[in-house]
């Protein structure tokens, strides 16, 4: 394989994994976004802090890979939509209840 090829596939292997990592973060706030709806949803106890616990995971494991520098206006565009929603939610879960923990760090 010459260089000029090699080359190509190393973009198209960047390109790949940046759509991959995108597409995570984006599914992971979606289920987060989910969980919270849930949660605002239910009556029963237990189901609203299993919901929101598991908002709180996926939130964090979304944020986790958040990386500005290699995303496209699209994507950044997307993403923080789809975090002012989920953190408007999250708000609403504590402001309704008082029981819910903010998000763990991620760091």
């Amino acid at each position: 394989m010459d260089g000029k090829n090699l080359w190509h596939q190393q973009l198209k292997l960047q390109e790949d994994s940046r759509g991959i990592r995108f597409g995570f973060i984006s599914t992971e706030l979606d289920l987060a976004i989910t969980f919270c709806e849930v949660a605002l949803g239910t009556r029963n106890h237990e189901k609203f802090e299993r919901n929101v616990a598991n908002a709180q995971r996926a939130y964090v494991a979304a944020r986790h890979f958040i990386d500005d520098r290699d995303l496209t206006v699209f994507e950044r565009d997307r993403i923080r939509e789809q975090v002012i929603h989920l953190d408007e939610l999250l708000g609403q879960l504590n402001g309704d209840t008082g029981r819910v923990k903010p998000a763990a760090s991620d760091s």
